[in-house]
């Protein structure tokens, strides 16, 4: 299997929750991959390709608000974690001062394909 190949296989396998991408491995996985695609066969057609599209999105997602919100000099001594499912962003973590927190949901609202954003972040005590 080529590298890119490979580690195409590897990401589409990490999306899905796999976490190991060796050979025997990956094997093992894409035969058992194959085995649940076989016991889904009743789904609609295309549903398993839109909830990868749609993970994928949420991972592209994360990834642009967590991106943007380091490069926020006000935020740089925040811990904040960024996941996204089905388009909603959900910010967890500890921020210095409320406003802060404000900061980061507006940067998270400001990425295209965000539908909302769930706010779980703490204020540090003294903040």
């Amino acid at each position: 299997m080529s590298g890119l190949r490979r580690s195409l296989w590897c990401v589409l396998l990490l999306l899905s929750g796999f976490s190991a991408c060796s050979d025997e491995k990956l094997g093992q996985r894409v035969s058992n991959g194959a085995s649940v695609a076989k016991e889904k066969a009743d789904q609609p057609p295309g549903a398993p390709r839109q909830r990868l599209a749609s993970r994928v999105k949420d991972v592209v997602i994360s990834v642009k608000v967590k991106a943007r919100i380091l490069k926020e000099k006000v935020l740089s001594t925040s811990d904040i974690y960024v996941t996204t499912h089905d388009r909603v962003v959900v910010l967890t973590g500890t921020v210095e001062k409320p406003e802060d927190a404000t900061r980061a949901i507006q940067i998270a609202q400001s990425v295209n394909d965000v539908e909302s954003v769930d706010n779980k972040l703490a204020v540090r005590s003294g903040g």
